[in-house]
This record gives C-alpha cells, sequence and structure tokens, in this order.
C-alpha cells in the first residue's frame, strides 16, 4: 500500500482521512500546515502520494504547490488535491503544476478516496509475456 503526507490543517478532516485510508492499509503522515509539508518534502523524506487542501492557514495549498517542487524532486510521486474548492479555473491551474488528481471533498468519503490512491499509486502492469 501507499506511504502518505497528508497536509491538512482541520483536525476533525486529518482524524477521518487518516482512520479511512490506515484501515484501507495506507500508511499516513498528517502535517497540519503547507510549511510543514515542505519541511517533510525538503528534509528527504520520500512519499508515495502528496495530499493536499488547498485551503490552508498562512501557506495555501498552491502555494505549497509552487515552492515545494515534489514532481522535479520526486518524479514518482502523485501529488492529490483533495479540497471544498470546486473550481475549474483552479483546478486547471493545479494540474498545470503536476497534480494528478483532483478530488472535492464534498464527492468522496475516506474508502473511496484510500481506493483511488490505491488503484492511482499500483505499478503499470509489465509488457506481455509472448511464447
Amino acid at each position: 500500500m501507499a506511504r502518505i503526507l497528508m497536509i491538512e490543517d482541520t483536525p476533525e478532516m486529518q482524524r477521518l482521512y487518516q482512520l479511512g485510508l490506515e484501515r484501507s492499509g495506507h500508511t499516513v503522515d498528517v502535517v497540519g500546515s503547507a510549511g510543514e509539508g515542505l519541511t517533510r518534502i525538503d528534509s528527504g523524506e520520500t512519499y508515495d502520494v502528496v495530499l493536499l487542501d488547498l485551503m490552508l492557514m498562512g501557506m495555501s495549498g498552491l502555494d505549497f504547490l509552487k515552492q515545494s517542487q515534489v514532481k522535479t524532486r520526486h518524479p514518482q510521486t502523485k501529488l492529490v488535491v483533495l479540497t471544498n474548492v470546486d473550481n475549474a479555473e483552479i483546478m486547471e491551474r493545479v494540474k498545470a503544476q503536476g497534480v494528478d488528481e483532483y478530488i472535492v471533498k464534498a464527492n468522496t468519503d475516506p474508502l473511496r478516496l484510500a481506493k483511488l490512491l490505491t488503484d492511482l499509486t499500483k505499478p503499470a502492469p509489465g509488457p506481455a509475456a509472448t511464447t
């Protein structure tokens, strides 16, 4: 299963999603700010997925995307935005910054999110053997 860095500043959301993801077999490190997320990325820790809220106190998720350079440092890491911002323009902006998935919190639950992350981090199938 995936190792996930969740950047979410609302304690209730942290618990809700962490519990659902861990029950599905994922390992979840939770930080409450974009700054803490940057510290984790800058320290060289690697994750399969960075799960990022956009509306954070202090530095926003958009600013995190600009400053972290996750995709440059760790190209295999999937970036997933999990937010209440349901806005096509913002979705396009973050996708242009390397975000792999954009999920609106109101449209998903922790178990559906866990399945999506499992599918997103599955290794690509190798070439079929021929005889």
